[in-house]
């Protein structure tokens, strides 16, 4: 799997992804994005999703959908300022 491959998946399917899964951004990073993937490497993605589709069954079924388009591992990510720590307080994201 090419990194380029998974970009243009990501960029010609982002409008069906909004629709079925409540995407807004998606994107790649981790190693594909570096240039350091190898046979074993999970494909990471970056997500926003819309607050009023922003749910475990959304998330869920894009990970399935994503792991069965590359035949890969999948890992999904929120943007950083969706992220929580433990000494975030719980009204945050």
């Amino acid at each position: 799997m090419r990194t380029e491959e998974i970009t243009e998946f990501l960029a010609t399917h982002k409008d069906e992804m909004a629709q079925r899964f409540g995407v807004v951004k998606i994107g790649l990073f981790g190693s594909y994005a570096r240039g350091e993937a190898d046979d074993h490497s999970d494909i990471d993605i970056a997500i926003e999703m819309a607050a009023d589709q922003k749910n475990l069954h959304n998330f869920l079924a894009l990970k399935r959908h994503l792991e069965e388009t590359f035949g890969k591992k999948i890992d999904i990510g929120a943007p950083a300022r969706d992220r929580r720590t433990p000494d975030s307080p719980a009204s945050n994201g």
